[in-house]
């Protein structure tokens, strides 16, 4: 017999629907400070490795090639040390969607699993890499299938690594390409943050992160056909 859901709340017909995203504004809204604080131990280490990057980036082109794992290092780096902040934003999410009170407690929540957090991460930016030999669709398939990694491990605390891996491409293998137009949507909804000077990604990051938040919810959440 499988666990009950012990936030129970309607199923909604779509588990993709992009209402989800006007749902993570309003939690952002009312009560942004612990959602921007978990953005920006996101936000942070991942800017602070592309200009390092940009910062040794050699200018003579017959350094470029040896100067390529460094640059895949730093790259690696800054989204290793940004686990934690993912970790965390899904926590405040999560905590949202139960209607409990989200607290900066929560927004460093990530540090509590550091290493898990972290190694999730790099795996995403890994085997997102990895999909870019597919080409666009590729790194949008594999981004589509592990959005909900974070999600897995926020909703269930006693989920390891590799159970919030699979938990995520279990929820929306079955749903994958409605999953990779939304997850191509949620991309566009973070990086039009930065439209607004940078400043608006610390609106658009945890919008368009809780998006994806919440529709693993969604689907995980909805009752299962016999």
């Amino acid at each position: 017999m499988e666990p009950q859901n012990p936030y129970p709340r309607p199923a909604p017909s779509n588990p993709l629907d992009f209402s989800v995203i006007g749902e993570a504004f309003n939690y952002v809204k009312s009560n942004p400070g612990p959602f921007i604080v978990a953005t920006l131990l996101v936000i942070i280490p991942t800017g602070a490795a592309q200009g390092l990057v940009r910062a040794m980036q050699p200018t003579d082109p017959n350094q470029q090639l040896a100067f390529l794992p460094i640059n895949f290092g730093l790259g690696f780096a800054g989204a290793f040390l940004a686990g934690p902040g993912n970790l965390s934003l899904a926590r405040c999410f999560v905590k949202a969607r139960r209607g409990e009170a989200v607290t900066t407690n929560d927004a460093t929540f990530g540090f509590s699993k550091f290493l898990a957090a972290g190694l999730m991460s790099l795996i995403i930016q890994v085997a997102s890499q990895l999909g870019i030999l597919a080409c666009c669709v590729g790194i949008l398939i594999v981004g589509a299938l592990l959005m909900g990694s974070y999600a897995a491990m926020a909703h269930d605390e006693s989920a390891g690594l590799g159970d919030a891996l699979m938990n995520s491409i279990g929820a929306f293998k079955d749903h994958v390409w409605k999953a990779t137009w939304f997850y191509f949507v949620c991309i566009l909804v973070i990086l039009a943050g930065i439209l607004a000077c940078g400043v608006g990604l610390l609106v658009s990051v945890p919008v368009g992160f809780g998006a994806m938040t919440l529709a693993y919810l969604n689907v995980t959440e909805r009752p299962r056909v016999a």
